[in-house]
């Protein structure tokens, strides 16, 4: 049997089909939620730690109440193109930003995956192969944070091409 796809679901979402045998029934689902990286799926703990850790004192009450609620969520997303100002414990960086990436990555274990926090609605609230974050965010103008491990660590970039800033290491 073919599966066939409901309008609420998106073309880059994995299906699978669960029936029980001798069972008319079939269950379609979709893994992207049990592999996180379902766009409408947050993970407000991440969140939360990247606000108090990398957020400046004066502004992470507004922002926490944000995040609390999808409805008012994209008020806190909608703010990132210009949000080098806000930002605590950060170095801008300088020359070469994916090499400075990757030696990030490097002195946090290699992890293989980030968390996304973005004005880009496609991309906001999913984990993603880095490499495919980076190719993604780099120049296209929108504010986003990928959060490395246990938010232990934050790219940031911004609306304009020398708007790209890493963190300092949390230990």
């Amino acid at each position: 049997m073919p599966q066939e796809l409901s309008a609420i679901d998106n073309a880059g979402s994995n299906f699978c089909v669960h029936s029980s045998e001798g069972s008319e029934g079939h269950l379609l689902y979709s893994t992207d939620v049990a592999n996180n990286s379902n766009p409408m799926t947050t993970n407000i703990d991440i969140e939360i730690k990247v606000i108090k850790r990398f957020i400046i004192d004066k502004k992470q009450d507004r922002y926490l109440s944000f995040i609390q609620k999808d409805k008012t969520r994209k008020k806190f997303t909608k703010e990132l193109a210009h949000f080098s100002s806000q930002l605590k414990d950060f170095e801008k960086i300088e020359g070469n930003e994916r090499k400075v990436i990757e030696d990030t990555v490097t002195g946090l274990g290699n992890p293989t995956d980030c968390y996304v926090i973005s004005e880009d609605s496609h991309m906001d609230g999913r984990r993603m192969k880095i490499d495919e974050a980076l190719s993604n965010i780099f120049g296209n103008g929108m504010g986003t944070f990928l959060v490395f491990g246990d938010a232990n660590q934050v790219y940031y970039e911004g609306e304009g091409p020398s708007d790209r800033w890493i963190s300092k290491k949390i230990m």
